[in-house]
């Protein structure tokens, strides 16, 4: 177990001494290495050199490889060795024994024993043969070399009887695996378009849209074909969104105007009203919008571009908006968020006010309660008829929170501009502190998993720190640009200016590192989790299976694998 969480940490700091700019890693983990071997701990050794393949400074591949072809041959000395010693001291001190029992049981611990670390040198020696192969762009031969090293773990701990010490499969054989799969199975699709700003998906995660500079949007099957081009002649895009159903997009513009754009229409549809700029919109149901624009106005269209009713003009520029299930509006402006219920008439909306600029609104799973975040150091709990609950005052500004979506657990979690991540339980009579992080730098997300168990937050240093059964983390080398859970929680998927995508598992394991060629815009799951999609700034649509996906139809047999050429017994 030891040398499984010596592992994991060797990863974690790699990773920290790359984006901070700390001593070399390359050096340190081989020379501990090296330590390690002349100290007859191989395991150790072997988790050292394999992990300074990964090293960003690495170098001196020939020197590695010895020492980690010295390793193996060393211990498989040593095994034998040990093997033979077992053997000579049970004849000597079997006849001594008077319990016949407990000699084989000790008979049995040493065979066991030497089993267990034969099946890790297999993986370890997979694992890194798997690295070298995908290094040589030999990706169906690092993914054969990969699967075996897991597989030989799970045999083992799946032996009849079972072992009394089960291997934890170590965190670098999942990596491999995962590097592999991406490098076989991943589809590259050039979109006919750069400078992309924004991505956006259907909520069937059938289609997508992109937004480029040149105030072209254009609409995407998720394989990659093209389905309609819109270049907007007249100004600046805003803000485009999909219908429920897909087939229809509203584009908002600076121009102060708006945009219906509908499947088989060979012209849009033009939204004439209003006398500043159309910050957002959204689809209320198929048949009926609602926009927002710059000076406070407030309009509401039918699908044929008219105007229904006079609009509500509030009081303050508006910065952004969202819509709940039950048709409740929430607008944002820079010190007040204003409710308005879309199911009625306009009439006089609900104020919701701070001191000082408003960075957020939430809102609860059952939409009963409103929370806001702010300059002014509080986050504050609203009902939907305005009523304030409470008021919880922090250290400095809010920039955001979040509700659980398990609506009995009754909790939320703040991140601040000071590094605090904030988890409380709330009822109406109290408030409790499940726990209190202060790290170094500002929080720019927290979210919580789909299934309540897990939260996270993502600092401005390019990592993200995970909080659920135990504490975990991760980075990348440049500033993260998305992050999402899959839907069964159980992963995690993060997209970075260092022109990669990564998938974590939720206890904080690299399951995939995805090398792109620019910086990521956006990365999201499809298909219920299992693909994954991945956007960069330059227009290049990256497609691949989730390894866990991957994993199961290779253990069921709905996939075969190539015999390794390089495979060992």
């Amino acid at each position: 177990m030891k040398n499984l969480i010596y592992g994991a940490l060797c990863l974690v700091w790699f990773c920290s001494a790359n984006v901070q700019g700390q001593s070399p890693c390359y050096d340190k983990l081989y020379v501990a290495g090296k330590t390690y071997l002349e100290k007859g701990d191989y395991a150790e050794a072997f988790e050292h050199f394999i992990v300074a393949r990964n090293c960003w400074d690495k170098k001196r591949m020939d020197r590695l490889d010895y020492y980690i072809d010295l390793t193996s041959s060393r211990w498989t000395a040593a095994l034998e060795a040990a093997r033979k010693e077992a053997e000579d001291r049970e004849k000597i001190e079997a006849g001594l024994r008077k319990d016949a029992e407990l000699a084989k049981v000790e008979e049995t611990r040493a065979k066991n024993e030497a089993q267990r670390s034969a099946n890790l040198n297999f993986a370890y020696l997979h694992t890194n043969r798997s690295q070298k192969a995908l290094e040589n762009n030999k990706a169906s031969e690092a993914l054969c070399l990969a699967y075996e090293a897991y597989n030989k773990l799970e045999h083992y701990n799946h032996s009849d009887p079972p072992p009394e010490k089960p291997i934890e499969i170590p965190a670098v054989v999942f990596e491999a695996f995962g590097n592999a799969v991406f490098a076989t199975d991943h589809q590259t699709i050039e979109l006919s378009q750069t400078n992309i700003l924004a991505f956006e998906m259907t909520e069937k995660k059938d289609r997508f849209l992109t937004i480029g500079r040149d105030s072209t949007i254009k609409i995407w099957s998720i394989s990659g074909q093209m389905i309609d081009s819109i270049k907007n002649e007249k100004g600046h895009i805003l803000s485009a969104t999909f219908s429920s159903k897909g087939n229809q997009v509203l584009i908002c513009n600076k121009n102060n105007t708006a945009f219906i754009w509908k499947e088989g229409r060979t012209s849009l549809i033009e939204l004439q009203g209003h006398e500043n700029a159309v910050v957002k919109g959204a689809f209320i149901n198929e048949k009926l919008l609602i926009t927002i624009s710059r000076d406070g106005m407030v309009k509401r269209w039918n699908e044929s571009g008219n105007e229904i009713g006079k609009g509500i003009s509030l009081t303050s520029p508006l910065i952004d908006m969202i819509i709940g299930q039950n048709k409740t509006a929430y607008f944002r402006t820079a010190y007040v968020i204003y409710v308005l219920d879309l199911n009625q008439p306009y009439e006089q909306a609900v104020e919701l006010k701070h001191d000082q600029y408003i960075f957020g609104v939430a809102l609860s799973p059952d939409e009963q309660r409103i929370m806001t975040v702010s300059a002014d150091r509080t986050i504050k709990l609203w009902s939907g008829d305005g009523k304030l609950h409470k008021t919880i005052e922090h250290d400095s500004p809010v920039y955001t929170a979040s509700f659980n979506p398990l609506l009995v657990t009754n909790e939320i979690v703040t991140g601040s501009q000071n590094g605090e991540v904030r988890l409380m339980n709330l009822d109406e009579n109290d408030q409790t502190d499940q726990y209190a992080v202060n790290h170094t730098q500002a929080i720019h997300k927290v979210i919580f998993s789909p299934n309540g168990n897990y939260s996270l937050s993502v600092l401005a240093d390019a990592s993200f720190q995970i909080f659920g059964k135990q504490k975990a983390s991760g980075n990348h080398r440049g500033g993260i640009n998305d992050i999402v859970f899959s839907p069964d929680s159980q992963t995690i998927l993060s997209c970075s200016e260092d022109q990669s995508t990564r998938l974590w598992a939720s206890n904080g394991d690299l399951l995939m590192n995805m090398p792109l060629e620019n910086a990521v815009l956006n990365a999201r799951f499809y298909q219920g989790g299992n693909q994954i999609i991945s956007i960069t700034k330059n227009g290049i649509v990256y497609l691949a299976p989730n390894p866990i996906l991957v994993l199961s139809q290779i253990k069921n047999k709905k996939r075969k694998l190539p015999a390794c050429s390089t495979a060992m017994e």
